[in-house]
């Protein structure tokens, strides 16, 4: 059972054919056997290539048994439609959404709309990404990966795999990232953190197209080409690139990696993932916690006030009497009461706004322990990845806490999925612990 949860399929498909590796590990897998087979025409047609996908599970199954593991599948960009749509999708249904997306992209793979498998995602005020395959080409996918007993995992373009595993590369104000294949390349501009254009360009490209079509792209957009644009390529060591392309980019100004793209075109992906669900029932538990816990500490603080008075009553009337220490119920009286109000003093609102916005779509927060002693506050959570776990990480930092820090992680292989769950500590600010410290 534990091989099943550790191993995974990893499959490409581009113009030349298809290949599978069969990879073990987490979080960073590592390729323990490889398999490839190559197309009789050198242009083939994306069906011919997911039947070779096909003989190559046959050969793998045989050698190894594959059967009950997922098999994450990249698609060639050749196959992949992109554009960048204006508006704002978000205001619309899903359904609605999603029609939108269906007709503008029908034109570019030529076919109905009705047979497209579309996603999209914001990339800024009124500009979303979005992407689509042939609906066929996904039914023929999971066809061909039941006889070997492989269920279908995520299905990308080969440009939304690159662009997330190069978003360093492209932390600047303006870049653009070109994936340069035998049958053709696929641009996308980057502008403050999302993309703002993209564009294929079929057939093999040379230096001098690379950069031709890369400013036309820029100018495209309404931006002028200078030092500052960052030019990013992935491409094969022999491929020639412009000189632009290869020298230190330490001109181009940082404004951080751009945002994660998660266009996942499998059909057997939930329209809302378990994930958000259980975030926003964990937030709902939470808050409904936060208030009580908030309730018990007013009623023990009005009750510790009443015993204060009586005591200051007792001591007005003892006044002239000899000043004796105090007795041990005293003592752990007072105790108590400066308890009270120290957890009166954390500032649950600012705590639950910023561990909720950055916990996004792929983060479940569990529990929350301050010690307001020490202005530190402890979480536990859930990440759907390592990578989805340091980015929420970072985004805790700054403005409302400080010194966020890793305490412990661990794979949870159990459960569905096999999220990381683990433990951070960091410090809010004395400035936030004071304005919650009256209510």
């Amino acid at each position: 059972m534990l091989p099943r949860l550790n191993s995974r399929l990893r499959a490409g498909l581009d113009s030349h054919g298809a290949r599978v590796s069969f990879c073990r590990g987490w979080p960073l897998p590592r390729i323990v056997h490889e398999l490839a087979i190559e197309c009789d025409r050198p242009a083939a047609e994306l069906q011919d290539v997911i039947g070779a996908l096909g003989a190559c599970l046959e050969t793998l199954n045989a050698e190894r048994p594959v059967a009950g593991l997922y098999c994450d599948v990249v698609v060639a960009d050749t196959w992949v439609a992109y554009e960048i749509l204006r508006g704002d999708l978000g205001e619309l249904s899903s359904a609605a959404a999603d029609e939108v997306v269906r007709a503008s992209l029908a034109d570019t793979l030529g076919l109905k709309a009705d047979d497209l498998v579309v996603r999209w995602q914001r990339q800024g005020e009124q500009r979303q990404l979005a992407c689509g395959v042939p609906r066929k080409a996904l039914e023929q996918l999971r066809a061909v990966l039941e006889p070997a007993g492989v269920r279908l995992g995520t299905v990308e373009g080969e440009f939304v795999r690159t662009f997330n595993a190069r978003r360093e590369s492209l932390a600047a104000q303006r870049a653009v990232l070109a994936v340069v294949r035998d049958a053709g390349t696929q641009f996308g501009l980057v502008v403050e953190r999302g993309l703002g254009a993209v564009r294929f360009e079929s057939a093999t490209r040379n230096a001098l197209d690379l950069q031709a079509e890369a400013v036309g792209l820029v100018r495209c957009a309404g931006l002028e080409v200078d030092e500052a644009i960052r030019f990013v390529a992935d491409a094969a060591p022999d491929a020639p690139l412009p000189e632009a392309w290869m020298r230190p980019d330490g001109s181009a100004a940082t404004a951080g990696p751009p945002r994660r793209l998660d266009l996942d075109l499998s059909m057997t992906r939930p329209r809302v993932s378990p994930i958000r669900r259980a975030t926003l029932a964990l937030g709902t538990a939470a808050a409904v916690g936060a208030a009580l816990h908030l309730q018990s500490a007013f009623d023990a603080r009005e009750h510790f006030a009443a015993e204060q008075s009586q005591l200051q009553a007792a001591l007005n009337e003892a006044r002239g009497a000899r000043v004796h220490a105090p007795t041990p119920a005293e003592v752990r009286t007072a105790k108590a009461a400066a308890a009270v109000v120290r957890e009166l003093t954390v500032p649950w609102p600012a705590l639950m706004a910023t561990f909720e916005a950055a916990a996004g779509g792929t983060v479940a927060l569990l529990a929350v322990e301050p010690a307001s002693h020490r202005n530190e506050v402890r979480l536990t959570a859930e990440a759907k990845s390592s990578a989805a776990m340091l980015d929420y990480l970072d985004a805790l930092r700054g403005g409302t806490l400080s010194e966020v820090t890793l305490v412990s992680h661990q794979v949870q292989a159990q459960t569905p999925g096999t999220p990381i769950r683990f433990q951070a500590k960091a410090l809010w600010t004395r400035s936030i612990r004071t304005a919650h410290a009256t209510p």
